[in-house]
């Protein structure tokens, strides 16, 4: 019966309300955008309306959410407001109210890293608190990835959230869109190349971070598998660089030789996991690569690659649009002077200090001592490019794979 009574008097108390707003002055309407914060309760959002000037008083809407047994069901996010508004129409737009939406736009090739300040600048959520999602072991079981983290699976595309989105919301809507563009007969190709999805994510990242033109994605994908059949190591750089903490825009040589599980250079295989979101072109590549013989490439400096079949092509390659000016001058310099001393190596012999008897066959003539650019030429089975010291773009780790040399330089 208190109850009864008690209600009774609550809504009395808000009719009276009402009465009032009737017979006051009228006031210009005016829209208003209001963040209401997650997990807010609704006593803290009506004083926060009040505050805003969207209600007058902050009271008659905890009434009226009482009466409709709504006090718990009211929605986060921004919302429009007319202001003033009544206590009904302001309740109902944080129950059955649409967010503002804020558009966060993730290009193919980013990694988690990179976009999770994108939506933090958006107010959509909270950098390090999307990061942490992103590796949340609890989220990674219930999609199925075996992996530390989402990297890969969250699918670049342009997003519209409201603010302060919840982390799950925004993984699920990322890799709901990734399952889109994984097409069956993709799937096909690479179960049939023994790779799960996760493996077959893993190599289109690559890809994907290796060239930003679409028409080389085929060619890009034609060189790595090549190499895979070879048992060649992928010696991709952008698996070097993600592995490097704090990457400041250059790669050196202590950065090839140290082994990280992304690393291809120490590693052979595919790595460990994905180094970025690649995109859908990246994706059917990775199970379509062109018809080839490629082995390597290196950028032109112009956005594209020049492919080559062979380590000797490789390095006239590097040589051609690698190089600055000074370092092929230096480089035409150190051949010059190889060219102009060899016939002297030839015909100069050391005498020797006290004739020899007891050998059958005379002692063949030491060779004068020649720049290391010479000697390196003369070790190879084929001529190759001795890589002067200061020379950037060719200070690689050399590997054991190049069937002409020996050596190595940089695939890209």
């Amino acid at each position: 019966m208190r109850k009864i009574i008690a209600l009774f008097g609550l809504i009395v108390l808000l009719g009276s309300y009402q009465v009032h707003n009737v017979f006051k002055q009228p006031t210009p309407f005016v829209d208003k955008a209001v963040v209401i914060p997650a997990n807010s309760s609704l006593r803290s959002i009506a004083k926060l309306l009040e505050k805003e000037g969207v209600l007058t008083k902050d009271w008659p809407i905890l009434v009226l959410a009482k009466i409709w047994g709504v006090s718990n069901k009211v929605k986060s996010g921004e919302f429009l407001f007319r202001t003033p508004s009544s206590p009904q129409k302001a309740l109902n737009t944080l129950l059955n109210g649409i967010p503002i939406l804020q558009k966060v736009t993730i290009p193919e090739g980013s990694t988690m890293k990179e976009m999770a300040p994108w939506f933090e600048a958006q107010n959509i959520i909270n950098a390090q608190d999307l990061l942490t999602a992103f590796q949340n072991p609890e989220l990674l079981q219930k999609y199925g990835i075996n992996g530390s983290s989402f990297e890969g699976f969250l699918f670049p595309s342009t997003y519209l959230f409201p603010k302060n989105e919840k982390a799950s919301k925004i993984i699920q809507i990322m890799t709901d869109e990734l399952k889109k563009n994984l097409q069956p007969e993709d799937r096909i190709k690479a179960k049939a190349l023994g790779w799960n999805d996760y493996q077959w994510i893993t190599f289109a990242s690559v890809i994907e971070k290796e060239t930003g033109r679409p028409d080389e994605y085929g060619l890009v994908s034609s060189v790595f598998h090549n190499r895979l059949k070879k048992g060649m190591m992928l010696q991709s750089d952008p698996t070097v660089i993600y592995g490097i903490p704090n990457y400041d825009g250059n790669i050196r040589k202590v950065d090839l030789q140290t082994d990280t599980p992304w690393n291809t250079y120490t590693r052979k295989g595919l790595p460990i996991g994905p180094i970025s979101n690649p995109g859908a072109a990246a994706i059917h590549a990775a199970v379509n690569p062109d018809t080839t013989e490629y082995l390597y490439f290196v950028g032109n400096r112009e956005g594209q690659h020049i492919f080559t079949k062979t380590y000797e092509e490789h390095l006239k390659a590097v040589r051609e649009y690698q190089l600055t000016p000074s370092q092929k001058a230096a480089l035409d310099a150190a051949d010059a002077k190889a060219a102009a001393e060899k016939p002297t190596k030839k015909s100069e012999t050391k005498p020797a200090a006290k004739p020899i008897v007891k050998v059958k066959k005379p002692a063949e003539p030491k060779a004068e001592k020649l720049p290391p650019s010479i000697t390196t030429i003369e070790k190879s089975a084929e001529p190759t490019v001795e890589k002067p010291a200061e020379v950037a773009p060719i200070k690689k780790e050399p590997t054991p794979e190049s069937p002409e040399t020996g050596e190595t330089l940089p695939l890209n």
